[in-house]
């Protein structure tokens, strides 16, 4: 979205309280849960792609608490490493949005492939009983989980 050079617009924003992963230009990052709304001012022209984490769903990937991101902006560098710098630079040079998801699930596949934590292996149970629509008492519920 592109914004006319001599106008700029200043946007705030109540960010849904999850992990984000946003890849804007080379400054790649990853944000915590915001507690609070942001500001910003847009101008110019420019993008940004981003990935939206459910609750309990990065920390397989992040391999320390999630809660030490809480109200703070972290480069993608510093929880991905060199990993990280390669798909900021793939991300942002990739011209569709099906190029650019396909990158970052190959980078979080192998993450999860090296880090199968009792978190990971939960979530995915407890997805996988959200998305199960004929489980309507506790006790089938308690059973799918087992």
């Amino acid at each position: 979205m592109g914004f006319p050079r001599r106008r700029s617009q200043l946007v705030e924003t109540l960010p849904h309280p999850s992990v984000h992963m946003i890849f804007e230009g080379g400054k790649s990052r990853i944000t915590g849960v915001a507690r609070a709304k942001f500001t910003r001012t847009l101008k110019g022209k420019g993008g940004v792609f981003a990935a939206k984490f459910r609750p309990g769903g990065f920390y397989p990937f992040a391999g320390f608490p999630v809660s030490q991101l809480s109200d703070t902006t972290v480069p993608l560098v510093n929880v991905f490493g060199a990993e990280g710098e390669k798909l900021d630079r793939a991300v942002v040079a990739e011209d569709s949005d099906a190029g650019r998801i396909a990158l970052i699930e190959a980078l979080l596949v192998a993450g999860a492939a090296r880090s199968e934590t009792p978190t990971c292996s939960s979530c995915r149970r407890w997805y996988a009983v959200a998305r199960e629509r004929g489980i309507l008492r506790s006790r089938t519920w308690s059973n799918a989980l087992e």
